[in-house]
C-alpha cells in the first residue's frame, strides 16, 4: 500500500520532522516551476520511503533528466530554484527557511564526463532561529538536504508524485518498473565503479516483496528498462539470466549489508535470502526477449 508524502512527513515514528518538512518544500518548489518539474525526475532512497514506505534512512534526493548538462545555466539554476524554495515555503505555510547552500559539478575535472552530476547542497533552518538561520543566510547551514541530480540518464517509465494534496501540483518519478531496473543496474555496475552498495539489495527485497506483482508484463518492462539504462554503462557482461551469479556482484553487494541496521527501522532481512529473492525476480525475467 503506498502513502502520501504528508503521512511520511508526519510519521509519528520519525525523529527528523524537520528534515522531512524541509524535503517537502524541495519537491514543492520544484513543482511550482515548469522547466524543473519537467526535467527532474525523482528515484531513490527517500521516493521509496515516501511513497512505498520503505523502511531505510537517507538524507539524500536522488534525480535523473535526460537532459545533457551542458545546456544548463547553473547559475541560472541556482537563483530560479531559491525563488521557488520562498514561493513553496509560503504556499505550505512552513516555518522553515530553505536556502541553496552549493552547486557542484561531479565528476569536478571530468568536463567531457558522460553521466555527469549536480551535487546540490540545500541548507534548512526554523525562521524563529536566528542563530541558525544567520548560518543558513551565510551558506553554512549545518542542517542540510543533499541531491544528487544526474544529467544524460535514461529515466525509463514515469508516473505523477502528488506533493501537496491541497493544490494538487506534482512532480515526476520513477514508476514502480524504473525504479526495479534501476537497482538491477546499479547493483549490476559495482565493479565498473568499483563501488559497494548495501542499500540495493535491501531496497529491491522490499519492493519486490511489497509492491511487485510479478507478472509477464511487469518483468518484460523491467527487462526492456534495465537493458535502456545499462547502454554504455560497462555491465553488458551481466545482462543475461545468470548476471546476479556472479561472484563479486554478491560480494559487493553483501560487504557492507550489515551496517544497515543502523539506517533502517525495523528488522534488518537476512541477506541470503533477500538477495535469493531479488536474483530469483532475475532469473525471471524474459531474457529470451532481450
Amino acid at each position: 500500500m503506498e502513502q502520501s508524502i504528508d503521512e511520511w512527513v508526519d510519521e509519528p515514528s520519525s525523529g527528523e520532522k524537520e528534515f522531512r518538512r524541509a524535503v517537502r518544500i524541495i519537491l514543492k518548489a520544484i513543482s511550482l516551476d515548469e522547466e524543473l518539474s519537467e526535467n527532474m525526475v525523482m528515484k531513490g532512497g527517500i521516493l521509496l520511503g515516501i511513497k512505498y514506505k520503505s523502511g531505510r534512512y537517507t538524507t539524500d534526493i536522488d534525480f535523473s533528466t535526460s537532459e545533457k548538462l551542458g545546456s544548463l545555466d547553473i547559475k541560472g539554476f541556482e537563483e530560479n530554484l531559491n525563488d521557488r524554495l520562498l514561493e513553496a515555503q509560503a504556499s505550505l505555510v512552513e516555518d522553515i527557511r530553505c536556502i541553496v547552500q552549493s552547486i557542484k559539478v561531479q565528476p569536478n575535472k571530468r568536463p567531457d564526463a558522460t553521466f555527469p552530476s549536480l551535487k546540490i547542497s540545500v541548507g534548512y533552518a526554523k525562521k524563529t532561529d536566528a542563530s541558525k538561520l544567520r548560518r543558513l543566510e551565510s551558506r553554512q547551514s549545518p542542517q542540510k538536504v543533499s541531491i544528487d541530480y544526474s544529467f544524460n540518464e535514461v529515466t525509463g517509465e514515469t508516473e505523477n508524485l502528488e506533493v501537496d494534496k491541497e493544490d494538487g501540483e506534482k512532480i515526476k518519478a520513477y514508476a514502480l518498473v524504473s525504479l526495479i531496473a534501476e537497482k538491477f543496474r546499479a547493483i549490476l555496475q559495482q565493479a565498473a565503479r568499483n563501488r559497494n552498495r548495501r542499500q540495493d539489495i535491501y531496497d529491491l527485497h522490499h519492493l519486490l516483496r511489497n509492491h511487485a506483482d510479478h507478472t509477464y508484463e511487469e518483468k518484460l518492462l523491467v527487462l526492456e528498462t534495465l537493458i535502456q539504462k545499462s547502454a554504455e554503462k560497462g555491465i553488458d557482461q551481466f545482462l543475461h539470466q545468470d548476471g546476479l551469479d556472479d561472484k563479486e556482484v554478491m560480494e559487493r553487494s553483501a560487504k557492507d549489508y550489515p551496517l544497515l541496521v543502523n539506517e533502517i527501522t525495523g528488522e534488518l532481512p537476512d541477506f541470503s535470502s533477500a538477495y535469493e529473492l531479488v536474483r530469483n525476480y532475475y532469473k525471471s525475467m524474459p531474457w529470451e526477449m532481450a
